[in-house]
Order: C-alpha cells, then structure tokens, then sequence
C-alpha cells in the first residue's frame, strides 16, 4: 500500500513518465517559448484549466477514452509548429494548451483503490504537468541566440516524428 506522500510523487512526475504526455508537454512548451512572457503565462493558465477539465472528467468516472491517441495528434501539432519556427496566434498557442491539458488529464487515470490516494494522485499529476511546462518553456525563452533556434527546431521535428512513430505503432496494434 502506497502512503498520501508516495501517491503525491506518482502523481507529480506522471506526466514524464509517459511519454505521449511529455512530448505534447515540451511541444507546446517549445510553442510558448517563441511568445512574449505574458502569453507564456496564460498559455500555462489555459493549460491548467484543461487539466482541471481533463482530471475532473477522470474522477466523475469517465470510461475509456482514445486521450492517448489525440494526445499524439497535439504532440505532432504542436511539433510542426515548432519545427517551422513560426510565431502562432496566441488563440492556436492557448487551444493547444487547452486541448493538451484536456488530454494529458483524460490519460492519467489513477490506478489505485482509495479515493484519498486517487485524489491526490490527479491533483499532483495536474501541478507536476504545469510545472513542468513552465519550467521547459521559461528556460527556452530565458536563453537567446541563433543556436537556441536551431535546437527549438531540431527539438520540435524530434517530437513530431517521435509523435508520429508512436501513433503509426498504436494503430497498427
């Protein structure tokens, strides 16, 4: 039996130990690092906010949803985007965090019996998942030059492929 403090940890790096969840995390992150600080902070609201929709649908006791798959589909996005060093509208960069917050909580369903530990599984899951976008996309913008674009780009292709590899591999199974 796992204690309240261990269920807290589970939850908090749960978003980096799936790795459909990470990839859509970094995507977008690597999305928001292009954006001025303002924006990077409502994006990390609108990200919150899914994840509140996402982990709340989870603990009224949604059934099985194909969040894993369209979570490949946003890492994919938000991996092109990246990849082609564009400046997206706040409102793409807001929906695909949204959208990713969503499914991110959709695909993190709590495998344990007691409600106390479930709750604060999903409740660590949602502050680890912001968290971590944050702290990807403050430490891109924080640095600056020509050869931190190239990796954002080089990054962002890694992602869409691995991405794409993912979902070409879950739909063949």
């Amino acid at each position: 039996m796992i204690t309240t403090v261990e269920a807290l940890a589970l939850g908090f790096v749960n978003a980096l130990a799936i790795p459909a969840q990470g990839l859509a995390l970094v995507g977008l992150a690597l999305v928001a690092a292009r954006d001025g600080p303002r924006q990077r902070r409502v994006a990390a609201i609108f990200l919150a906010l899914g994840l509140c929709a996402g982990l709340s649908a989870i603990a009224a006791g949604t059934g099985e949803t194909p969040a894993a798959l369209l979570l490949a589909i946003c890492a994919i996005a938000s991996g092109v985007i990246a990849a082609m060093a564009i400046r997206s509208p706040a409102s793409v960069v807001y929906g695909l965090a949204v959208v990713t917050g969503v499914l991110i909580g959709l695909d993190s369903p709590p495998r344990v019996f007691s409600l106390r530990l479930a709750v604060a599984i999903l409740v660590a899951t949602g502050i680890g998942a912001v968290a971590f976008f944050i702290l990807v996309a403050e430490v891109l913008a924080a640095t600056r030059g020509r050869w931190r674009d190239i990796g954002m780009r080089i990054a962002g292709s890694w992602i869409a492929a691995s991405a794409i590899l993912a979902l070409a591999a879950r739909t063949l199974r």
